[in-house]
């Protein structure tokens, strides 16, 4: 990672974007199952499930993308983003679960 932010095409990120709909999504409820476990910054699980990164992609595939830079600290611009332009529908519950998640613990708080 040091040396990818480095270099101005050092990272690729891939954005999709979620919208809620009727049914939960299953191959994101593997991820979202794990949230309690990490929902505070430090914190980690152990993925157990394969993922199939290619079923967390909407249908259409086609995409926009820009030169920016990383959205947390230390915010380097080295990244290709590589944004879809149609939404992947989730569910309500699913979408609330990420909202959860918090940069900062209860003590770090105001």
């Amino acid at each position: 990672f040091s040396e990818a932010i480095a270099h101005p095409d050092g990272l690729a990120v891939l954005g999709v974007f979620l919208q809620a709909g009727t049914e939960s999504h299953d191959e994101l409820e593997k991820i979202v199952s794990l949230i309690p476990q990490v929902a505070l910054r430090n914190q980690t699980a152990e993925i157990t499930n394969s993922i199939d990164p290619t079923n967390l992609l909407p249908e259409d595939v086609t995409y926009w993308t820009y030169h920016g830079s990383l959205t947390t600290p230390p915010c380097s611009e080295c990244v290709t983003w590589i944004m879809f332009k149609n939404p992947l529908e989730v569910s309500e519950k699913q979408l609330n679960a990420f909202r959860s998640m918090r940069t900062w613990t209860p003590e770090e708080c105001c």
